[in-house]
């Protein structure tokens, strides 16, 4: 099993939104985080980056209007 770590606009470890996540969907402007436990967390905006093999994803935040 593969499992991600989520970081919000860096990978920097004071950047984690999340761990353990097992899966990731993108629905109407929103990047949508299921974890291990089956929590849901959604951050407005879009992947900028995902690596597989390390197992990370950063998410760039929608710019607030």
């Amino acid at each position: 099993m593969c499992l991600s770590t989520i970081y919000k606009g860096e990978r920097h470890p004071s950047r984690i939104v999340l761990k353990n996540v097992t899966h990731i969907r993108c629905e109407d402007g929103m990047v949508i985080f299921t974890d291990l436990m089956d929590r849901e967390m959604a951050l407005e905006g879009e992947i900028l980056e995902a690596d597989m093999v390390s197992g990370y994803f950063v998410v760039k935040e929608a710019a607030a209007t």
